[in-house]
């Protein structure tokens, strides 16, 4: 992640509760599950890696709020 605007200490160190809003910024995040190694593999574990989140681009703007969810298992 970028962090696009740069936080400003110097006015949160006097006081705590002024607090700088930062915009999030991501281009071309991918994710991948791999395999578990070992000996002791989970039951139903997977045989290949697995793309999660593909090529995934975006922006938080500051009074926003963004969570990435999916299914549980797959």
């Amino acid at each position: 992640m970028e962090v696009v605007q740069p936080l400003d200490t110097s006015k949160t160190e006097s006081d705590p509760s002024k607090k700088t809003p930062i915009q999030l910024t991501w281009v071309n995040i991918t994710i991948t599950a791999m395999p578990a190694t070992g000996r002791c593999k989970p039951q139903g574990a997977l045989k290949e890696k697995r793309i999660i989140i593909d090529n995934v681009s975006g922006t938080v703007l500051p009074g926003q709020f963004l969570a990435i969810i999916g299914a549980s298992g797959i």
